[in-house]
């Protein structure tokens, strides 16, 4: 039986946050309805075609997951405990504040880990990158979804201004938290951040005040026992994301939805960001995926390399082994010379030197390419 991590993609949101260039729309209850029947039938036809598949992990993000009332959760649990195998896996839901209102609900449903997404406690900062909720909003959440989940995850966003101290809003929010993901504001062209920046509206922080915010962040996440395990995350003692994880060992996972992206059977494809196109069963489960590579022993070679020292236990040599049947220094010995002096090279592993570590890019660069 394959096992595999699924991803849920909920496309709704209340409102597009100014800085967010991802695929998520505005919508209406009634076709949010139809969205939720035919993701139920997307999960049935890919079971249809591939039999039993056990799921390690499930992963419901967005958009905004907690738009969906609790009748539309239900039917896509339904759905999923109808066609995969599921026994206690790591199920996530991201939460957004101001609609954080089913946490009873979800821990009923099996649900057993919670994303919000805080991305700041600053009202000022929060307001610039167009939230709809407020610091106080976003510590009632915590409160809330501490009653009923021992296993949450904040999100935070480091670089929105100059003078940002994101390790101030740590210090607050660690009570509350087993999990943090902190991510360099990407400032992507197209979004109203980008023309509120042109047009000299607003600023953000320059790289190298960036640089700092992290390396400050990460110096008081380690003092408190938020162990970094992969770039953007830090976690205490075995709340490490089980799904997020899967992502970076290579291992197979489905994604449902628009905008989903799917590694299967050593092949990359992806359901179109296109809503409408979706309902009318445009997706993998209609044969209508978007074929971003096929099967690549090479290219699976490379990203194994690539997902692998962007985390911190690095390369699992061991695991290499396993998955192609050739030894790494094999593939990869006369590469690794030019990159020696930013790693860290045992029998076991390789990794990147901390110091290096925000040099990833460019150490990985000089390895597979």
């Amino acid at each position: 039986m394959t096992s595999c991590g699924v991803y849920i993609h909920i496309p709704f949101c209340v409102k597009k946050c100014a800085y967010c260039s991802f695929f998520s729309e505005k919508s209406s209850p009634e076709i949010i309805d139809k969205y939720v029947d035919e993701l139920c039938r997307e999960i049935t036809m890919f079971a249809e075609k591939n039999g039993e598949v056990s799921a390690k992990t499930i992963y419901i993000g967005g958009g905004t997951p907690s738009v969906l009332n609790l009748c539309q959760i239900e039917k896509i649990f339904d759905a999923l405990y109808n066609n995969f195998k599921i026994d206690s896996p790591e199920i996530t839901i991201e939460v957004n504040p101001n609609s954080a209102n089913l946490f009873k609900e979800y821990s009923s449903l099996g649900i057993n880990r919670i994303s919000i997404g805080i991305q700041s406690l600053s009202d000022d900062y929060l307001k610039k990158l167009g939230r709809l909720h407020t610091r106080n909003e976003a510590i009632q959440a915590l409160e809330a979804a501490n009653k009923y989940f021992n296993n949450i995850s904040a999100d935070l966003i480091i670089g929105i201004d100059e003078n940002q101290k994101p390790e101030k809003d740590f210090i607050e929010l660690k009570q509350y938290i087993k999990h943090l993901s902190a991510y360099m504001l990407t400032v992507e062209k197209g979004t109203p951040l980008s023309a509120m920046i042109l047009n000299k509206k607003v600023s953000v922080a320059t790289e190298d005040s960036a640089v700092d915010q992290y390396n400050n962040l990460l110096q008081i996440c380690e003092e408190n026992g938020f162990i970094r395990y992969e770039t953007s995350n830090f976690a205490l003692k075995n709340y490490e994301s089980k799904h997020n994880s899967s992502y970076w060992n290579l291992t197979p996972y489905i994604g449902f939805g628009p905008g989903a992206h799917s590694y299967w059977n050593g092949e990359r494809f992806f359901n179109e960001p296109n809503l409408n196109k979706y309902l009318h069963g445009e997706h993998l489960g209609g044969n209508k995926a978007v074929s971003e590579r096929k099967k690549s022993v090479s290219e699976d070679k490379n990203e194994f390399v690539m997902l692998s020292l962007r985390t911190v236990k690095g390369i699992d040599l061991t695991l290499y082994r396993e998955k192609f049947g050739v030894d790494f220094f094999t593939d990869y010995g006369n590469k690794i010379k030019t990159a020696e002096k930013y790693l860290f090279i045992d029998d076991k592993s390789i990794n990147i030197l901390p110091r290096f570590f925000l040099l990833q890019n460019s150490v990985i660069e000089k390895i597979i390419f």
